[in-house]
């Protein structure tokens, strides 16, 4: 799970120095540069909230199913021990 931070971090950064660059380098006035910096900063946090919230989605999955395989396992062993 850490590397799939790490990897939409470094995503992250990447794509915001390339936007920086791009941006810096239009010759557009001022008023639109800042805008258009605050527009993309704005598209960028709604796409990191999305992966965030599938990451989230993932964990609370993935981890119900660990929980489901878990209780299975207890209600093996309690039942091999009724055995015996």
């Amino acid at each position: 799970m850490s590397k799939v931070i790490a990897g939409f971090f470094s995503f992250a950064f990447g794509v915001g120095v390339g936007l920086a660059v791009g941006v810096l380098v239009a010759p557009k006035p001022g008023s639109e540069t800042r805008a258009d910096i605050k527009d993309k900063l704005d598209d960028m946090c709604e796409t990191g909230k999305e992966k965030v919230s599938d990451i989230i989605e993932k964990s609370k999955t993935s981890t119900s199913s660990m929980v489901e395989k878990g209780k299975d396992a207890v209600d093996k062993i309690k039942t091999k021990v009724k055995e015996v």
